[in-house]
């Protein structure tokens, strides 16, 4: 019986690890709580400041979480991302080009 209840209560304490380790700093990924958590204000100042996390955020934020007219704001940070960023932002950047852009 004391081993049941020991047991019970280590399945109780893992599933309880990690609750509140929130990232704040993760891209919204449409379809998650990300979309209806994140905070555009702040990341919108620290994203026009230079960071480039939060460039990546606003870039993302548009893309997967704004349903209309998202395409200048999503392919503005995207360019941002890519220059300041790495070869998959650049990749990204890429796509968001194909994505908005008409051809002609």
């Amino acid at each position: 019986m004391m081993r049941t209840i020991g047991v019970f209560a280590c399945l109780v304490f893992l599933a309880s690890c990690g609750k509140g380790d929130q990232k704040t700093d993760a891209a919204p990924v449409s379809g998650e709580e990300g979309c209806r958590t994140f905070d555009v204000a702040s990341s919108r100042a620290e994203a026009e400041g230079g960071e480039l996390s939060a460039i990546r955020g606003m870039r993302d934020y548009y893309f997967d979480c704004v349903p209309h007219n998202n395409g200048p704001e999503a392919l503005r940070w995207g360019k941002l991302a890519a220059e300041k960023g790495n070869g998959q932002d650049k990749e990204t950047y890429e796509s968001l080009k194909m994505t908005f852009i008409p051809k002609k």
